[in-house]
This record gives C-alpha cells, sequence and structure tokens, in this order.
C-alpha cells in the first residue's frame, strides 16, 4: 500500500515541479518582454526628449545670431576673423575676441590681458595708449519709415560707395539700421574731422530724403 502511495505521489509530484518550471518560465518570458518593451519606451522618450532639446537649442541659437548679427548689434564676428585670419577683434562697445583663447567678447578676459601687458611692459595704460592714433568718428541717427535694403536704392547706395572711395584704406563707413528702433545709425571715421563730418551728413541726407 506504502509503495502504492509512492507510485503514484512522485509523478504527481514531478508533474506538479514541471508545471512550475514551466510557469516560471513564462512568466520570466513576459516579465522580460514587458521590460524590454518599457525599456524600449524609455530610451524612446529619452531620444525625443535629447531630440526636442537640440531643436530648441538651434532654434535659440538662430534667434540669438538674428538679434546680434543680422539686427545690427555691435558684436564681432568669430566667423569673420576666421577668414581674415586675424587674432583679435574688437570695436568701441567693448566687444574684443582673442581668437586664440575665446571665441566670444569676454570682458573679464580683456581686462586680465590689458593688466598683463601692462605688467610686461612696466609702463602706465596713459603712456601705452599713445601708440594708438584715434581717428575722428561722427555717428548721426536718421529716424525711417521702413527699413528697405539699401543696395536696393541707387541713390542711397552711391552716397556710401562714394563716400567709401573718398576715404580708401582712411577710414570707414558703417551704415545699418537699429534693431529696435525706427532709426538708421550712420557712422563715418576718417582722418579729418572735416571729412568725417562732411560725408558723414551727406549720407544721412540722402537716407533722410529717400527713406525718412
Amino acid at each position: 500500500m506504502v509503495v502504492c502511495i509512492g507510485l503514484v505521489t512522485v509523478p504527481v509530484l514531478a508533474l506538479g515541479f514541471i508545471s512550475i518550471l514551466t510557469s516560471m518560465n513564462v512568466m520570466d518570458k513576459f516579465v522580460g518582454a514587458h521590460l524590454q518593451e518599457q525599456s524600449l519606451m524609455i530610451t524612446n522618450d529619452i531620444k525625443t526628449a535629447i531630440e526636442l532639446n537640440q531643436r530648441k537649442v538651434s532654434s535659440n541659437l538662430k534667434v540669438a545670431h538674428e538679434i546680434f548679427y543680422e539686427q545690427g548689434n555691435p558684436v564681432v564676428s568669430p566667423d569673420e576673423m576666421l577668414e581674415m585670419d586675424a587674432v583679435l577683434g574688437g570695436e568701441d562697445s567693448g566687444h574684443m575676441i582673442f581668437r586664440d583663447v575665446h571665441t566670444t567678447g569676454d570682458g573679464i578676459l580683456a581686462a586680465l590681458r590689458l593688466l598683463g601687458a601692462l605688467q610686461r611692459a612696466g609702463k602706465p595704460l596713459s603712456e601705452l595708449a599713445k601708440v594708438m592714433t584715434l581717428f575722428p568718428q561722427k555717428l548721426i541717427n536718421v529716424d525711417v519709415k521702413a527699413k528697405p535694403d539699401f543696395m536696393r536704392i541707387p541713390e542711397i547706395s552711391h552716397a556710401i560707395a562714394r563716400a567709401e572711395g573718398l576715404l580708401g584704406e582712411k577710414g570707414r563707413v558703417l551704415v545699418r539700421y537699429s534693431g529696435t528702433q525706427n532709426k538708421c545709425r550712420v557712422m563715418v571715421e576718417g582722418p579729418t574731422e572735416e571729412q568725417t563730418d562732411a560725408l558723414c551728413r551727406q549720407i544721412a541726407a540722402t537716407i533722410q530724403r529717400m527713406i525718412g
């Protein structure tokens, strides 16, 4: 009787054990597939977030480029410096780029470079400044009704070209629209006060007549 019970019990236990193993295997496959699906979803979410952030950054950079370059704010372009193989870029508003160490304007870096130059020279800034000759500069703001391309208005483009031709390499002409106001800014630098003032007024008067 005992042997008979044993013969019956062993197959039943074996079948139960096999059933448990089978269930565990099925459960493992289910859990594994579920985890893989969740992992794929998380990965796709991360990729989507990265792409959205990249688009946002690209959009912000584009807006910044339009603000600082296309709207005429005084910014030194590192791209132009590379084209000219220039190591130093700057203008009156204080934006200075030292291409050997940076690609954007940095006031602290400019101050440190100036202090370093003073230390190496062992001279005061008032004396070192004498090596630079400041040209007379004239700036006139002209109220305008619109902001068309200067090159499409012959009278304005000719006035600018004439001034540039007269100055040659001894001066420069900068004509641009304000990025925040309905104004056109005319700036001329030249070797003498008289010539600088006259050329700036001629360009400003032409702009005033055509689009003011």
